[in-house]
C-alpha cells in the first residue's frame, strides 16, 4: 500500500513540475516576443526619423525658383509635397514610438499594430501617386526650361530614388508586419491557455 501512495505522490509532484515548466516556458516565450516587438518598433520608428527632411523642401524650392528659373507653380507644389510627407513621417514616427506594446492587453496591441500596417500601406500608396505626378511635372519643366541633359539627369535621379524608396518601403513593411505577427502569436497563445 505504501508503494501505491508513494507512486501517487510522485505523480502529483511530476504534474506540478510539468505545470511550472509550462508556465516558465510561456513566460520566456513572451519575453522573447516582447523583445522582438520592441526591436521591430524601434527599427520602424528609426526609418521615419528622416521626415524632417521634407520640411526642407520649401528652402529647396526657393533655390529651384531663384537659380534654375523653375516655375512658381512647381516650387509651390514641391514645397507642399515636402511639408505634407515630412509632417506625416514625423507624426507616424511618434505614433509608432508612443505605444508600449508590453503594457497593453494583447487585443489592443494587435489592433494598434494592425493600424500601423494599414496607415503605412495607405500613406505609401498616396505618396507614390503624388510623387509620380510631381516628378512628371518636374521632368516636363526640366525638359522645357533646361534641355535634354537636365531631363535625363532627372530621370536617372528618379530611378535611383525609386530603388532607394522601394528598399526603405520593404524594410518598413517587414518591420511593421513582423511586429503585428509577434503580437498575433502572443494573442493566439493567450487564447489557447485561457
Amino acid at each position: 500500500m505504501t508503494d501505491l501512495d508513494k507512486l501517487k505522490e510522485d505523480w502529483k509532484n511530476l504534474t506540478i513540475r510539468n505545470d511550472e515548466l509550462e508556465r516558465r516556458n510561456r513566460e520566456l516565450t513572451r519575453r522573447i516576443a516582447d523583445e522582438r516587438i520592441k526591436n521591430n518598433q524601434q527599427r520602424l520608428a528609426a526609418n521615419y526619423r528622416t521626415g524632417f527632411l521634407g520640411l526642407l523642401f520649401p528652402l529647396i524650392s526657393m533655390m529651384l525658383y531663384e537659380y534654375n528659373a523653375q516655375s512658381l507653380t512647381l516650387c509651390i507644389i514641391y514645397s507642399a509635397f515636402g511639408l505634407i510627407v515630412g509632417g506625416y513621417h514625423l507624426w507616424f514616427r511618434h505614433y509608432v514610438k508612443s505605444t508600449d506594446y508590453t503594457s497593453l492587453d494583447t487585443v489592443s496591441a494587435v489592433e494598434r499594430a494592425a493600424k500601423i500596417v494599414k496607415y503605412q500601406d495607405r500613406a505609401t500608396a498616396t505618396s507614390v501617386c503624388a510623387c509620380v505626378m510631381l516628378l512628371s511635372f518636374m521632368l516636363y519643366e526640366f525638359y522645357d526650361r533646361c534641355g535634354i541633359d537636365v531631363f535625363i539627369s532627372g530621370i536617372i535621379g528618379a530611378a535611383v530614388g525609386a530603388v532607394i524608396g522601394l528598399k526603405v518601403y520593404l524594410s518598413n513593411r517587414r518591420n511593421a508586419r513582423s511586429m503585428l505577427e509577434e503580437l498575433q502569436k502572443i494573442n493566439d497563445s493567450n487564447t489557447q491557455h485561457c
